[in-house]
């Protein structure tokens, strides 16, 4: 194929469907959690999804928007998608139940309740908690009262929690030991 660019990406579907099983073997038995917002960081979003699609390896899609979501739904991408960023767009119901929206405020847990209460739909949550990076999130301290309070919100269902190490260093150092 003839570019015009100095310079171009090419996808080998088949060499993607690779990695995936051999980063599962790694991991096993847990499946691959696939990152790919920012246009799959300039691989494709759709490319790498209808790739990951494909995969028994692959359990779970994030993108960063709540349009990259939708813009999969709409080209048949049926593995489940959890959200990182705020809601930017219109939730549409036709998908809302597939989707996993990682929050980090008690703002967003209430409009995501107030949609599935109108659209009678279950909202699920991943709760993001701040341990030290200052990166958004709950702090440790809050959770207690935080899940008794999310009981009360009757369309939402929390499915876990995540965070981003506290700092740098412990990356490197959980390499190390492996």
């Amino acid at each position: 194929m003839k570019h015009n660019y100095r310079t171009w990406i090419t996808i080998d579907q088949s060499a993607v469907l690779h990695n995936c099983k051999q980063l599962t073997q790694l991991v096993a038995p847990q499946k691959l959690t696939l990152v790919i917002k920012g246009n799959a960081y300039g691989h494709g979003l759709l490319q790498i999804a209808q790739c990951a699609e494909q995969s028994p390896d692959v359990a779970l899609l994030c993108v960063a928007f709540l349009r990259e979501a939708q813009q999969l739904r709409a080209h048949g991408i049926t593995k489940p998608i959890m959200i990182f960023c705020a809601i930017d767009d219109e939730l549409d119901s036709r998908w809302c139940e597939s989707f996993v929206f990682l929050v980090d405020d008690l703002q967003t847990i209430k409009k995501l309740n107030n949609f599935g209460k109108q659209h009678n739909k279950m909202m699920t949550v991943h709760l993001k908690v701040d341990i030290g990076l200052a990166r958004r999130g709950f702090m440790p301290t809050e959770l207690p009262k935080l899940l008794n309070a999310i009981k009360n919100y009757t369309h939402i269902r929390v499915s876990g929690l995540c965070s981003h190490f506290s700092s740098a260093k412990q990356t490197k150092s959980l390499h190390n030991n492996n």
